[in-house]
């Protein structure tokens, strides 16, 4: 009775020990396979971004403020057109061309 016991007890930690690794291995393989699909969805993603060949850009702007309590409103006006042209994933040539017209006042004649 007494080694019946003994052989029982063998056999039940045999089987917790035997569930924890094949739970950890289960893990693994599962821990693999989310970083090979993280790993395609990032490779994706940069085919994705880098894979063109052109840019282009456009933009405008305007700004209207008053540099001071005493002073005049000031107007800005702002453009923007630029190109790019990708000669691999790390350069390009670019092409910028901008424009910045404003009316800033400073007052200083209203003084003299």
């Amino acid at each position: 009775m007494f080694g019946l016991k003994r052989i029982v007890c063998a056999l039940a930690l045999a089987a917790l020990v035997g569930t924890a690794f094949h739970g950890e291995a289960q893990q693994d393989r599962r821990q693999r396979r989310m970083n090979a699909n993280r790993q395609a969805r990032i490779a994706k993603m940069i085919e994705d971004t880098y894979s063109h060949k052109y840019e282009v850009f456009g933009g405008i702007g305007y700004l209207r403020f008053r540099s001071g309590e005493f002073l005049q409103r000031n107007n800005e006006i702002s453009w923007q057109v630029a190109g790019n042209y990708y000669l691999n994933p790390r350069w390009a040539v670019v092409g910028d061309v901008r424009g910045h017209y404003g009316n800033a006042k400073t007052g200083n004649a209203r003084n003299a």
